[in-house]
């Protein structure tokens, strides 16, 4: 991310890196960034997914939704079960 930054990479560019990082980390399908929306629901801004992401930046999720409740919360959104962590 620094780096993106440091060498005048755009915001777009940017908010795509953290995407991508955070996907990777979560060995997950999808890894997004979301901006609250002015009705109060989040729109994603930036997306990473093994296939093209493109369909999915400009996706506004409703205020309410599952999907919002939870990424406000700073939760993680998934439709797969977690595994209990050792410990």
């Amino acid at each position: 991310m620094t780096t993106a930054l440091l060498t005048g990479a755009s915001a777009e560019n940017a908010l795509t890196t953290v995407a991508e990082r955070a996907r990777v980390l979560a060995a997950a399908s999808a890894g997004v960034v979301l901006q609250p929306t002015a009705e109060g629901g989040m729109e994603i801004v930036a997306a990473s997914t093994r296939d093209d992401p493109g369909d999915l930046i400009g996706t506004t999720i409703a205020p309410g939704s599952p999907c919002s409740s939870s990424s406000s919360a700073g939760s993680p959104s998934s439709s797969r079960t977690r595994r209990p962590t050792r410990g």
